[in-house]
């Protein structure tokens, strides 16, 4: 007689099970030493705008627009012409922006990521002046000419001789008074620039979890020329981890608000602060008194 083969499906799987063995489930355990890793978080395309800024605030170029796909890189450098650019930020080497620098460093503002990049006014190169031993309009006169006719010696002039009564009595020039010296022309000194005026500038620190990609906080406020503001924060079961070496022991100043934010179009210039969940270890519980006995 043939053995059913559903039968015999069903013996195996009841000796498998009799043996201890199941089949492993979708979690991040173990399992004979294999680990189920969960799919990543889908990461879509990211819409960004890159403004050129002026020192006063004014447009120098026009803005930059695209989308950008994890694992892309761009380039947002411009070269504009009479200008340089000042903006210099240790997360955006040689001005390469990629997926996770849009990301993680950018404002939101009309559904883009935004970021500006500012720029100063170059003075103009002097106009370099003609050579002195040459006028310009006329050509050298020693190329594609031929060379002159010599000129004639000249004879030497014959003086008549001068009688003892034609001879020439000496000048006598008049000695100047003292009023009538001539004083020397003293130049006045132009005048130094007035140095720019450096107006208060609006900031704003968001407190950003790097892995759940949440807020934990913010802070805004006005810093003014001279003023230095710590803005270090601390949050329980997180740990700080972004380490800047131009913002030594998070005390931030005006220099490095102006060089190293990021600004916005609502008029304040913004920096994230990055943090980390951390297991706080479980507190250990008290030791349980011991009874002292009662004296008979």
């Amino acid at each position: 007689m043939k053995t059913n083969k559903v039968t015999k499906l069903g013996i195996s799987l009841l000796s498998v099970a009799a043996l201890g063995v199941v089949a492993p489930a979708l979690t991040n355990n173990p399992v004979f030493g294999v680990s189920i890793v969960k799919a990543e978080e889908q990461q879509k395309p990211l819409k960004y705008r890159i403004d050129y800024i002026g020192e006063s605030g004014e447009k120098v170029a026009p803005s930059e627009f695209g989308v950008l796909n994890p694992g892309e890189t761009v380039n947002i450098y411009k070269d504009i012409e009479g200008h340089e650019v000042v903006s210099r930020f240790e997360w955006l080497p040689g001005y390469n922006m990629d997926y996770d620098t849009l990301s993680t460093y950018s404002g939101f503002v009309d559904g883009y990521n935004y970021m500006y990049l500012k720029y100063k006014k170059l003075d103009p190169a002097p106009t370099p002046k003609p050579d002195q031993g040459q006028d310009p309009a006329k050509p050298d006169q020693g190329q594609g000419q031929k060379d002159p006719a010599p000129a004639p010696t000249p004879k030497p002039e014959v003086k008549p001789e001068t009688k003892p009564s034609e001879t020439p009595k000496p000048e006598v020039k008049q000695e100047t008074k003292p009023s009538e010296t001539p004083k020397p022309e003293v130049k006045s000194e132009p005048a130094p620039k007035e140095e720019e005026k450096q107006e208060p500038l609006k900031y704003r620190i968001t407190y950003y979890n790097i892995e759940t990609r949440e807020t934990l906080g913010q802070m805004t406020g006005v810093i003014n020329p001279g003023q230095t503001i710590n803005i270090y924060k601390k949050f329980n079961g997180h740990e700080i981890i972004s380490k800047d070496s131009w913002m030594p022991n998070y005390d931030m100043t005006y220099d490095i608000v102006n060089e190293y934010f990021y600004g916005s179009v609502d008029g304040y210039n913004d920096l994230r602060l990055e943090y980390k969940k951390v297991e706080e270890p479980t507190p250990e519980p008290a030791p349980t008194p011991t009874p002292t006995p009662e004296p008979a």
